[in-house]
């Protein structure tokens, strides 16, 4: 935190924006002391901003902004449509290759979350309609029929729950079908948690809904990716970029469960295939989004604009 007295005493050389939601306090010191900044933008904050007071807010934060970085080419076109220079706009995507590469203890996660059914679909994700659980829960009828134990945990915690447990019983999922709740993120792949390495397939399959719910990137895939699984995305937002079609894993309409059952049975039932996926993503994601480094690479451009900037 930082005092009045100390902002006009010239005790802060640069902002760091980390949201949307602090652009305000960014683009006044801006506007008021001088004081450039840089913004982070991640998806749906950006292209979430309905009406016209708050949309032209965003493009005066936006474009008053030294350098942006974004995860995706969809993020980046939602944030050149605010007329930003193409130019202020850098990738910066990266993971902790350490953290999520571990083994953990995968027969203590399956007693643990009674996770006792296979093959094993898993995702991550928040508890919202964006995230396309549901089309997954649609397709699991299909997939049942092939594999009668075939079980799809979801963690996670949100608003849309009750609706998921109603579509659950609908298709008499119950057995196939695993809400486990909130588990923090951290711990999702450690070293005793093992829910990546317990799966044999991940899954998200989100949507766009009216133009501002969006996945920005999907890091969960990279993740997915470092404990060698083979992965299924919805087509849409920045996930192509996160899951190169046919590469790391299978890219499927997110509103279509017949198509997105196919796709997760052609997969379940080729093991060669996605072992090669699973191979595919952990190479990729230790070579293009190491997080230490790609960081480095982003500070070293930041000195540069506030050298240029004082």
């Amino acid at each position: 935190k930082a005092s009045v007295p100390e902002i006009k005493n010239g005790g802060i050389d640069f902002v760091h924006c980390c949201h949307m939601s602090s652009g305000l306090a960014a683009l006044l010191l801006k506007k008021i002391h001088g004081i450039p900044y840089v913004m982070y933008s991640y998806g749906s904050e950006i292209t979430g901003q309905p009406g016209f007071l708050r949309q032209n807010l965003a493009r005066s934060i936006l474009k008053n902004a030294s350098r942006i970085s974004t995860m995706s080419r969809f993020t980046r076109g939602a944030i050149k449509g605010y007329g930003v220079d193409d130019k202020n706009i850098r990738f910066l995507v990266g993971i902790n290759i350490d953290r999520f590469s571990r083994s953990g203890d995968i027969n203590g996660t399956r007693e643990k979350y009674n996770i006792t059914g296979s093959p094993v679909i898993l995702t991550a994700a928040r508890l919202v309609p964006h995230k396309g659980i549901d089309t997954m829960i649609r397709a699991m009828p299909e997939i049942v029929k092939a594999y009668p134990d075939v079980q799809y945990v979801v963690i996670g915690e949100g608003e849309y729950r009750n609706e998921l447990e109603k579509l659950i019983k609908e298709g008499r999922l119950e057995k196939n079908v695993r809400l486990i709740g909130h588990v923090p993120h951290e711990v999702l792949q450690d070293d005793t948690e093992a829910f990546y390495s317990v799966c044999d397939l991940y899954a998200m399959i989100s949507r766009n809904i009216e133009g501002i719910e969006a996945e920005g990137f999907g890091l969960v895939f990279l993740e997915a990716g470092l404990s060698k699984k083979a992965v299924v995305g919805g087509n849409s937002g920045g996930i192509p970029d996160s899951v190169p079609d046919g590469v790391t894993g299978k890219l499927v309409n997110p509103e279509d469960p017949e198509a997105l059952a196919e796709c997760v049975l052609s997969l379940l039932n080729d093991r060669e295939t996605m072992t090669k996926m699973g191979e595919n993503g952990y190479k990729r994601a230790v070579e293009e989004f190491d997080w230490g480094k790609n960081v480095r690479e982003w500070e070293q451009e930041v000195i540069e604009v506030i050298e240029a900037e004082q």
